[in-house]
C-alpha cells in the first residue's frame, strides 16, 4: 500500500450525489487530483466530471487502477454491490456511509475503510469541512493512518470510530436532526393550514434551542408545558389539533415522553 507522503493524492469518485461533488470540491482545494468520477448514468456522471475537468466512466470494469483512494459515495443498499465490481490492488477503497459497516468493502481490495463526515449536505450549500465531525475507520492499522492523516486535510475534528459506534452514532444524528426537521415540517403545516404565521417567526427560538447545547445538556435545557407539567396548556394544545390526527398523535406520544422522564 502506497504511505501518505508530502506529495499530493489522487483519488476516484464513485457516485454522483451532493456528497460526491462536495467531497470533490474539499479535496480538489486541498490539491489532491481528481483522477475519474464514476455513476450509472452518462448525464450525472459527465456533468460532475466536467466541474473539474476530469475523466469519466459509467463502467465499473473501466475504473482507473493507480489512484490512491476510490471513495464509494453512492446509496447504502448499493455499497456492498458497488465495491463487489472493484479489485483494487494499490489504492485505499473507502465508503462515506454512517450506517453501513466496514466488512462490506472486504472483497474490494487489501485495504479498505470508511471515511463518515457526520452533516447533511445539499447542492447548492457552501461546505466547510472543517468545522465537520469525521469519522475514521480502517481494516488495518497502515489504512487506518493513512485515512485519517488525509481527513486531517479537511478537518480539525476526526476521530476514529468502529462500524458498531459508527452506526449508534448514525442513529443518534436521525433522531436529532431528521426527525426535528420532521417536526418543523408539521409546525410549518399546521401554521400554514391556521394562517397563524410562518416558520420564519419560529427561526429566533429553534436558533436559540440549539445555542443552548453549547454551554448545557439538552435535559437540563428542556422548557415547555410538559416539562412544567402544565396540564391546562397541554389539554387546551390538543383541542387545537383536533382537525390534525397526525400531528395530534406525535404531541402525545413526545408529552408523554417529557413527563415521565421529568418525573
Amino acid at each position: 500500500m502506497k504511505t501518505l507522503s508530502d506529495t499530493f493524492k489522487s483519488f476516484v469518485m464513485i457516485g454522483t450525489g451532493n456528497l460526491s461533488f462536495h467531497l470533490c470540491t474539499a479535496l480538489v482545494k486541498k490539491g489532491f487530483r481528481l483522477k475519474q468520477v464514476a455513476g450509472r448514468t452518462k448525464q450525472n456522471t459527465s456533468a460532475l466530471a466536467a466541474k473539474f475537468k476530469a475523466p469519466f466512466t459509467t463502467d465499473l470494469k473501466k475504473i482507473v487502477e493507480d489512484a490512491d483512494y476510490y471513495f464509494v459515495c453512492v446509496s447504502d443498499d448499493a455499497i456492498k454491490k458497488t465495491a463487489s465490481h472493484l479489485k483494487i490492488k494499490n489504492g485505499i477503497v473507502i465508503h462515506c456511509s454512517g450506517s453501513v459497516s466496514i466488512s462490506e468493502l472486504k472483497n474490494s481490495s487489501e485495504n479498505y475503510g470508511v471515511f463518515y463526515p457526520l452533516y447533511t449536505f445539499s447542492k447548492n450549500d457552501t461546505i466547510d469541512f472543517k468545522q465537520i465531525p469525521l469519522f475514521v475507520e480502517g481494516n488495518n492499522s497502515a489504512t487506518k493512518r493513512e485515512i485519517f492523516s488525509f481527513a486531517k486535510k479537511l478537518s480539525t475534528k476526526v476521530l476514529e470510530i468502529n462500524s458498531a459506534k459508527r452506526e449508534k452514532l448514525h442513529l443518534a444524528a436521525v433522531m436529532s436532526a431528521n426527525f426535528s426537521n420532521f417536526l418543523f415540517t408539521l409546525s410549518a403545516e399546521f401554521l400554514e393550514k391556521e394562517k397563524a404565521g410562518t416558520m420564519d417567526l419560529l427561526l429566533p427560538l429553534i436558533q436559540k434551542t440549539t445555542e443552548k447545547l453549547k454551554t448545557s445538556t439538552s435535559l437540563a435545557a428542556q422548557t415547555g408545558p410538559a416539562r412544567r407539567k402544565d396540564k391546562k396548556v397541554i389539554d387546551r394544545h390538543k383541542e387545537l389539533l383536533k382537525k390534525y390526527p397526525e400531528h395530534k398523535k406525535i404531541y402525545k406520544l413526545l408529552t408523554s415522553g417529557i413527563i415521565k422522564r421529568y418525573k
